[in-house]
């Protein structure tokens, strides 16, 4: 186990989910002015968005690479060191955002553990599929893409939007949904290149 947590550089996603969840709680209020293209105005954007959008690549780094070619090659089932893995990413948001519902600050918690969940099984998914370049870009696109263009009249966010507007029931099942998805897909690729893979 101890190998398989450092070849997913373990702590590094630890630390880094966790300096990611205290900025987002830090700078919480704080806004982007962001244009939005359709509308013709500006509109601005929560800065914990941007950071939740920056699990992506932590999770890239961890789950991609070498940590890859070793899930691919591995004979035992991983399922529980990955749940794991996921759990560590995840781990520190969590708690962040009970501190910051326990002082008052419920909004920015759930919007919080929504983004960084979104954003961990989008990059799942997309680091199954279709490898760690698009894990880390595609998310990072998706976050410019909701920021110019995912905004509506009267400060609500298009369906699509999923991180954009506030965290309402459809937003967060969508995120869990998402990174189930991306959870199962993932192991299962890597179960699949393993039995592939000649003895």
């Amino acid at each position: 186990m101890r190998l398989f947590l450092r070849a997913h550089h373990a702590a590094f996603l630890l630390g880094g989910s966790a300096l990611l969840a205290i900025a987002a709680w830090g700078w919480r209020g704080t806004t982007l002015p962001v244009p939005q293209l359709l509308q013709g105005r500006t509109v601005p954007v929560a800065i914990e968005m941007l950071l939740g959008a920056l699990y992506a690549p932590l999770v890239a780094h961890s789950f991609g690479g070498v940590a890859l070619r070793m899930e691919n090659g591995a004979r035992r089932r991983l399922l529980s060191p990955d749940l794991l893995l996921v759990g560590i990413a995840l781990i520190p948001v969590v708690l962040v955002c009970l501190t910051a519902t326990a002082l008052g600050d419920g909004a920015l918690g759930a919007s919080l553990v929504r983004n960084a969940t979104f954003f961990v099984g989008a990059a799942l998914l997309l680091l199954s599929a279709f490898g760690q370049s698009a894990a880390v870009a595609v998310p990072i696109a998706y976050f410019f893409i909701a920021s110019l263009l995912g905004g509506s009249p009267g400060g609500s966010a298009e369906w699509w939007a999923v991180v954009r507007g506030p965290a309402d029931p459809a937003s967060v099942i969508a995120a869990v949904f998402l990174m189930v998805l991306g959870s199962v897909i993932f192991h299962l690729r890597a179960r699949q290149a393993a039995a592939l893979r000649p003895a």
